[in-house]
């Protein structure tokens, strides 16, 4: 994590107006989850993605960065113990910033699996049929299966 965070305090110094700064700022909030750090982590998501909502129209970069944090602050959410919160980030990306496909199918997969916590059987079983064409689709057709063995 130290290595990263040198690589990104870098990029910050060296291109503080490049348009792409915002995604990286996104990334490097991966370093503070992967610590488990989720209360600093969401406060930072929280600054990256509540500007951006606000705006009336974002460039890619911009909607990349978005889809990123939002995931990212579900998964501190979920951590957190605040599943409708995380439910809300998850589907933000799903609904309204759905431009990287991969991003896409890790917050409905991750959707998926709160359902699952929740106990809304039906709609994680709907969110893990609907990621049978993405790189999620092996770990969705277990719980998949799993779901109609246990709540048929």
């Amino acid at each position: 994590y130290l290595s990263a965070k040198r690589t990104l305090d870098s990029y910050r110094a060296l291109y503080p107006k490049s348009p792409r700064l915002v995604e990286v700022e996104a990334k490097a909030t991966r370093i503070l989850v992967g610590q488990q750090k989720y209360k600093e982590a969401r406060e930072a998501l929280q600054k990256i993605v509540e500007p951006l909502l606000k705006k009336v129209s974002i460039t890619e970069p911009e909607e990349t960065a978005v889809a990123e944090a939002l995931v990212l602050l579900g998964d501190c959410q979920k951590a957190l113990n605040q599943p409708d919160d995380a439910l809300d980030s998850y589907l933000t990306v799903v609904a309204l910033f759905d431009v990287n496909s991969s991003l896409t199918a890790e917050a409905k997969f991750k959707a998926a699996q709160v359902f699952e916590d929740v106990k809304k059987w039906d709609r994680a079983k709907v969110s893990y049929k609907e990621l049978a064409n993405t790189e999620f689709a092996e770990e969705a057709k277990k719980r998949l299966a799993a779901l109609q063995q246990a709540h048929p």
